[in-house]
């Protein structure tokens, strides 16, 4: 009662409206993030824009992983030489590999593709549960759109990040079109594709040890696993990797977990080994420029064809 007494008539109008406001956005706005009335980040709007691709998935080819499979891959030039269409769901690093496990258990929920491949960068096997966590962004997509995983149980933390998120207030980047809407429109144009906008600085150092994550491992085998129960057949692609960018001895580990992989059931290694390629033909260490996706992608297009053709 002394709560009611403190508080003036106004007081309670003004509460009342601040919360229908609430309810009204949270009601109105993209689960993960504060659009329309909010831009989101970079790597929110990422995966809502290839959310937004899930439609066109039924006997598609689809491609997921990091961000070398959105930059690294055209759909249109697979698609021209299979003759069987393609979308490119590739996100980011800090999504995890459990993060491709659940967005591709989402789409074959509700869409039968007619082939998946999972395309990565090396760097894409290093994050562990606790960097999936720190990262933050499986956690708010699981939140946001109700979904589970096996390996992830979001926690307090990723309420706390999802909240935040949502009424932040950003400037969407002008290298990523300066809106949300201007980026989703790009990749629907290109079935998932994003043409890499830096110029290659050769690294100080080369990358010298390589070590694959239980959790990164393990989504995998879940990945495949639930596809190869839909009767999906399942493809592994590595991206290309510069030149000058890592030893020998990294490439002779990340070939060893190319291998291993390849002794799974239900799925099928397109490389036998981890290409490196001159660095002329990459935008940064670990994306390829327009040329190098070109070329990236009419490869993967004649690794498959003998098993899409009709």
């Amino acid at each position: 009662m002394k709560l009611f007494a403190v508080i003036s008539p106004v007081g309670w109008i003004t509460l009342v409206c601040i919360f229908l406001m609430e309810a009204v956005f949270l009601a109105r706005s993209e689960s993960l993030a504060g659009f329309p009335f909010l831009q989101p980040t970079s790597d929110d709007a990422t995966v809502m824009a290839k959310r937004a691709l899930i439609r066109r998935t039924d006997g598609a080819i689809v491609l997921i992983g990091d961000s070398s499979c959105m930059f690294g891959l055209i759909p249109g030039i697979i698609q021209e030489a299979t003759r069987v269409p393609c979308i490119n769901l590739g996100t980011l690093l800090s999504f995890t590999m459990a993060g491709y496990e659940s967005l591709l258990e989402e789409t074959e929920e509700t869409h039968v593709p007619a082939a998946v491949v999972v395309v990565l960068n090396p760097r894409a096997f290093q994050p562990d549960l606790a960097g999936a966590r720190r990262f933050g962004m499986l956690g708010r997509y699981l939140l946001a759109y109700g979904r589970g995983n096996r390996g992830y149980a979001p926690g307090f933390k990723d309420f706390q990040s999802l909240l935040f998120r949502k009424h932040q207030l950003n400037s969407f980047p002008e290298e990523f079109g300066g809106s949300f809407d201007a980026f989703a429109g790009e990749l629907d144009s290109t079935a998932g594709y994003f043409p890499e906008f830096h110029r290659y600085l050769a690294p100080k150092n080369r990358e010298t040890g390589f070590v694959s994550s239980d959790f990164t491992r393990n989504a995998l085998a879940r990945l495949v696993a639930h596809s190869r129960s839909k009767g999906i057949p399942v493809y592994f692609w590595w991206s290309p990797l510069p030149q000058d960018a890592v030893d020998p001895g990294y490439l002779s580990a990340a070939n060893a977990l190319g291998r291993e992989i390849g002794t799974w059931d239900g799925i099928k290694l397109l490389q036998d080994t981890l290409p490196t390629w001159h660095p002329g033909l990459f935008a940064t260490v670990t994306h390829l420029n327009a040329r190098g996706a070109e070329a990236n992608s009419r490869i993967l297009a004649g690794k498959l064809l003998p098993f899409v053709r009709h």
